[in-house]
């Protein structure tokens, strides 16, 4: 199970930076706080607020539990609904779709509304720092899911993906901060550079399957170079099916890493 520890002035604003490590939504984690910072006085004396933030399981439910109490009253809603028969059958259709229709012609609108902010946002920044990349709507967009997906494009791509693809996350990071101030929303923004992501998921995953094999075939353990948590988890999720060798995060902080252990 990854877990990550990250400080910030605020406990949101550290919760945000550790939901872009993991590269999940705040309803896939588990946050904890460490604690809630202080402001000090003439900003002396202040403390930075930190908090744990724990993948949940692939087997956890959310939350919501049903309310017994609550079943009896809403038992009395169904026999309401055969309402919408006293109209003609060919009418019913009509009553049922116009509703569901202008909600979800609602959610696309909005959702279209912060895509478009999100384009200008990330295209002022990158008009402030003077380089030759453009930011456009990506092929992985998913309306649907409520993920506005981005791709950067340009000569200077490789500046903004910096190292291990950390100054891309940055960019991300503010990107959806900035979004999420100003319209509340709590939309997942992802930022790619020129296939990036993609590249790296691939080449941790032949990494995780190569390393695998030795650890297998030498029936050693052998530990990986640290990586920030959404890079760890594709090795997890890599070699969950892959039989003889076990994996476990070792490390604290930006010093997690990797370890693969042939299995008893």
């Amino acid at each position: 199970m990854e877990t990550v520890e990250r400080s910030a002035r605020t406990v949101e604003e550290a919760v945000e930076l550790a939901l872009m490590e993991l590269n999940v939504d705040r309803t896939e984690v588990e946050v904890e706080t460490i604690n809630r910072g202080k402001a000090g006085f003439l900003g002396i004396g202040g403390e930075l607020a930190r908090v744990r933030v724990t993948l949940k399981s692939e087997g956890s439910k959310p939350r919501s539990k049903p309310n017994n109490r609550g079943k009896s009253s809403r038992q009395t809603r169904p026999p309401k609904a055969p309402r919408t028969s006293k109209p003609r059958a060919s009418e019913k259709p009509k009553s049922s779709e116009k509703p569901v229709t202008t909600e979800q012609t609602t959610e696309i609108v909005n959702t279209e509304e912060i895509s478009a902010l999100a384009i200008t946002t990330v295209n002022d920044i990158l008009t402030a720092t003077n380089v030759d990349v453009v930011c456009n709507i990506s092929s992985h967009h998913n309306l649907a899911e409520g993920t506005v997906a981005l791709e950067l494009s340009g000569s200077d791509t490789g500046l903004l993906i910096g190292r291990r693809g950390q100054t891309l996350m940055s960019l991300q990071f503010l990107v959806n901060s900035i979004v999420r101030s100003k319209t509340g929303e709590n939309i997942r923004i992802a930022i790619d550079a020129e296939g990036y992501r993609d590249r790296r998921e691939n080449t941790l995953k032949e990494m995780a399957l190569r390393v695998a094999d030795r650890v297998k075939e030498t029936g050693r353990s052998i530990t990986l170079e640290p990586m920030n948590a959404a890079d760890r988890r594709i090795i997890h999720v890599s070699l969950t099916d892959y039989e003889g060798v076990r994996t476990e995060s070792i490390g604290e902080a930006d010093n997690r890493k990797v370890e693969i252990y042939p299995e008893d």
